[in-house]
């Protein structure tokens, strides 16, 4: 019975120890899993804030180029404005030309044109009492084949010659309008460049 009692407690002394091994095999398994659910998590932690930094970096440039698209257009805009303001008030300060200068204008354009030729030469209605017949003969007297209408232009300032099937038109606002493109790049060097 002793021996039976030792081979007992062998076996269960077995039997404990493949336990203990059993156990400490699951709590290693346990902790490596453990370990690596952590390092997983991590991991999928880092993806998720860089791939939200990202998100979030590419939405804050999307939001500042349209900021800047946004802005830029304000500014277009605005110095369109002035430049118009500039466009209008150049058409208003030659509707303003004195009858001096405005003879010379005439006397200018008609130094364009074939004298011995008959012109006609039309005046615009805001500029009809700047018209000056004497001063025309005595600055021109070769001008005996331009013939100055009666008729006015109306809603125009300046002067139209009309020589054969050719127009010269020395209206003001046409001028302006005929040479913005060359005027832009000298009114936006005066008024934007430092």
């Amino acid at each position: 019975m002793a021996d039976l009692k030792l081979m007992i407690e062998r076996i269960s002394e077995r039997e404990k120890n493949s336990i203990r091994n059993q156990l400490t095999e699951a709590e290693r398994k346990a902790e490596l899993e453990v370990r690596q659910a952590k390092t997983a998590a991590a991991e999928k932690l880092v993806e998720e804030k860089e791939k939200i930094t990202n998100d979030l970096k590419y939405e804050f440039q999307m939001k500042e180029n349209t900021q800047d698209v946004t802005y830029r257009n304000a500014v277009l805009r605005e110095k369109q404005k002035v430049i118009q303001k500039v466009l209008r008030d150049a058409t208003k300060k030659l509707n303003e030309i004195s009858t001096e200068d405005f003879m010379k204008l005439v006397a200018s354009a008609l130094e364009n044109i074939d004298v011995t030729q008959r012109a006609e030469l039309f005046v615009g209605e805001h500029s009809k009492d700047l018209m000056d017949d004497k001063w025309l003969n005595d600055h021109l007297p070769w001008n005996h084949h331009v013939v100055v209408q009666e008729e006015t232009v109306k809603n125009k300032a300046g002067l139209l010659i009309q020589q054969g099937n050719v127009d010269y038109n020395y209206f003001f606002d046409d001028l302006i309008a005929e040479n913005r493109q060359d005027l832009l790049p000298y009114i936006t060097t005066e008024l934007f460049e430092d």
